[in-house]
């Protein structure tokens, strides 16, 4: 092929006037080509062939057919096989916190029972409600059982029923002095000590007296209230008949009109 080329290049030239004693003259590399079958037939090393050879009709082989759809496939076992081992590594990590989570839960629910125990031997109602941050209406998250024996509601009643349950059931003279006190304690932040008086499930007046602590979020914000609240009716019974008792004999003695007065021998 550079061959013909070359001559036809010269006799354009000489058509175009040029001498031919004028031309230099060319030569044209020399490129020896060499059928890759036949080599492949007659068992003809490569290597041997002189610098520059050419082989035609060369065979792909494999690698050079498949190597891109070899190398795709690799990469997709390599990336099953990342996939298939974080799965296995989740399931464990979550087979652990499973398991972990059935610790928890069975050392929480005997420190519950622990506590129910402790709670059940108080002799009062012990209670916490939580403040709504945006309406500031407490509704009672805890109440123990002793609630039954004071007042006869269950603890699950007094759990359903809407906020402000208490106040609702408590004599209508206490509820602004009751309400006072447990504000201060919200504002303060300082326990306090409160009496007022419940309607029982029977319609039984009880006269309560309600040890109050304030429930903090840890930055000094109160959230709640917490506490027990304690039937002193036979105290209040007690004092008003001493204060009834002494009543009693002051007017008496207001009603002798003469001065007595003891002496003795």
């Amino acid at each position: 092929m550079g061959l013909g080329k070359r001559t036809g290049e010269l006799g354009l030239r000489m058509l175009a006037g040029a001498k031919p004693q004028n031309i230099v003259p060319q030569t044209v590399p020399n490129v020896m080509t060499f059928d890759w079958r036949q080599l492949h037939r007659w068992g003809i090393d490569e290597k041997r062939f002189p610098a520059g050879s050419v082989v035609r009709f060369t065979t792909p082989t494999f690698w050079q057919l498949y190597k891109w759809y070899v190398l795709g496939l690799v990469a997709l076992v390599l990336v099953e096989t990342l996939l298939i081992a974080r799965l296995l590594l989740t399931q464990t990590r979550r087979r652990e916190a499973e398991r972990e989570k059935r610790r928890l839960s069975i050392v929480a629910e005997t420190e519950h029972k622990r506590l129910g125990e402790i709670v059940a031997n108080v002799p009062g109602v012990v209670w916490e409600t939580v403040i709504d941050p945006v309406t500031r209406e407490r509704k009672t998250t805890f109440i123990s059982d002793y609630l039954r024996r004071m007042l006869g509601y269950t603890p699950q009643e007094w759990l359903a029923a809407p906020p402000g349950f208490g106040l609702k059931i408590m004599a209508a003279e206490d509820r602004a002095k009751a309400t006072s006190e447990s504000e201060a304690v919200i504002a303060s932040g300082k326990e306090g000590v409160t009496q007022f008086r419940w309607q029982g499930k029977d319609g039984q007046t009880v006269w309560t007296e309600s040890h109050l602590s304030p429930i903090s979020d840890g930055n000094q914000n109160i959230i709640g209230l917490r506490g027990v609240t304690l039937d002193i009716t036979q105290r209040k019974m007690a004092e008003e008949a001493l204060r009834q008792a002494e009543e009693r004999d002051r007017a008496l003695l207001n009603a002798i009109p003469d001065l007595m007065f003891r002496a003795n021998a």
